[in-house]
């Protein structure tokens, strides 16, 4: 999740980013406070994250997909994995983590 901060640019971007040399079927989201008619959704965020969500603090949400993980399965779902598509998403994630330390090492944070 990213707010509408100005922090939250930089944020935006790195994510951005951090998707490059990634496969194209990739696909991870970043979802941003939805406006209607002028007014915030009540729906951004879900429990205390709605909270951060309408800050001025940029915010980052992870939200575990695929969902069909989450199916009442005999193995769970984990037959259903994509190991290799998984090591990739935590890569996208690690890689964000990295690019946020440098920007707040060098001061854009």
């Amino acid at each position: 999740m990213a707010n509408d901060s100005s922090a939250s640019d930089l944020l935006h971007q790195l994510y951005l980013d951090a998707f490059n040399g990634t496969s194209d079927s990739l696909r991870m989201a970043m979802v941003s406070p939805q406006v209607v008619d002028g007014v915030k959704a009540m729906w951004y965020g879900a429990g205390g994250s709605s909270v951060l969500g309408y800050s001025d603090i940029p915010t980052v949400g992870i939200i575990p997909q695929p969902d069909y993980l989450w199916a009442a399965m005999v193995d769970g779902g984990w037959s259903k994995l994509d190991i290799p598509e998984a090591i990739e998403q935590i890569n996208v994630i690690l890689r964000l983590l990295t690019m946020l330390d440098d920007a707040l090492m060098s001061g854009q944070l």
